[in-house]
């Protein structure tokens, strides 16, 4: 199905650019990959014209695919022989759509700029998320907010994947522990492994949100509340049985 989307794409990509300004484009490793030559007066000319033609072509894509899609755009190059470099500097710039909208323009030279090496990790937030979980059903809805904020919180203040991936093991590692001191079992502990490599390798923000929330988050919560429910019945039984046991004493001594 993904192939057949990139070739439609490609196929799309050589109608929306004049040919005299594009080499043939062509699939590569699960990219569509497209070389745009330089009729331009300046860099920044280009530059201008790179994104203005990005936003045209997610837009007819959408129109006719019904796709949203990301756009890894590489710095300039003089000589096609390093075409291959482009090409790697555009799935670099493409890492970083987690810390983008679903549908964005990412120009490697931009993400150059900014970048530390320094993990952001937000404890406060986290901490407010185990709090609503706790609350189980009643704190549902806080929940849903607060893992929000803090995944927003984790890829805008981290400068890129290596950063945020490693916030985001950590936080996967402090969810798999809050799991353990509840006493509530979601995976096999060989399955922890596998839950590392499912979190890295979504690609948007909006993916990685639900995943997270609807197969860890909602899952402990509904444990916590079947709990909480059971627990209230046991007490609400013995209390009926206490004060039938009553009703009967007062009975047969009157």
């Amino acid at each position: 199905m993904l192939t057949c989307f990139l070739f439609a794409i490609n196929g799309l990509i050589e109608q929306i650019i004049p040919q005299e300004e594009h080499l043939q484009p062509t699939v590569v490793n699960q990219h569509q990959t497209t070389i745009i030559l330089n009729h331009s007066k300046s860099d920044e000319e280009f530059t201008e014209y790179l994104n203005q033609l990005a936003e045209s072509i997610q837009q007819r894509i959408e129109e006719e695919l019904g796709l949203s899609i990301s756009i890894g755009i590489s710095r300039q190059f003089k000589e096609l022989t390093m075409a291959k470099h482009a090409y790697i500097e555009g799935k670099e710039a493409l890492k970083y759509r987690l810390k983008a909208e679903k549908k964005s323009i990412i120009l490697y030279e931009h993400i150059q700029q900014g970048k530390t090496f320094k993990t952001h990790f937000p404890k406060q937030l986290q901490h407010d998320l185990f709090d609503a979980m706790k609350a189980g059903d009643q704190g549902k809805g806080k929940a849903d907010h607060y893992l929000h904020v803090l995944l927003q919180s984790i890829f805008s203040k981290n400068a890129g994947p290596h950063e945020y991936h490693i916030a985001l093991a950590r936080f996967l590692n402090n969810l798999i522990e809050l799991m353990h001191l509840l006493g509530i079992e979601l995976f096999e502990v060989e399955d922890n492994k596998m839950l590392y490599d499912t979190i890295f390798e979504f690609k948007t923000f909006e993916d990685t949100e639900a995943w997270l929330k609807h197969e860890i988050i909602r899952p402990i919560i509904d444990q916590l509340a079947a709990r909480e429910d059971s627990q209230y019945k046991n007490i609400s039984e013995k209390n009926h049985s206490y004060h039938s046991s009553r009703i009967r004493l007062r009975s047969h001594i009157g």
